[in-house]
């Protein structure tokens, strides 16, 4: 499990560079539904499920350790 917590902290890292990377090429004021927009806010979503997954995964082992 702890390696499990690892990768997703990795991932979180990851996605978050790529968000950043691709971040910059969103337009100023970019269309509705504007693909590169799109792709920035899910990248950052899913950097934020892998670290909401991990912050479980942590409480649930503390939970069964502690208890």
């Amino acid at each position: 499990m702890r390696a499990d917590i690892a990768r997703l902290r990795t991932l979180e890292r990851e996605l978050e560079q790529m968000r950043r990377k691709y971040s910059r090429m969103v337009p100023e004021q970019p269309a509705l539904y504007d693909p590169m927009q799109i792709a920035v806010v899910s990248i950052a979503g899913a950097a934020s499920e892998c670290k909401r997954a991990a912050d479980y995964l942590e409480l649930a082992i503390r939970k069964e350790v502690g208890g």
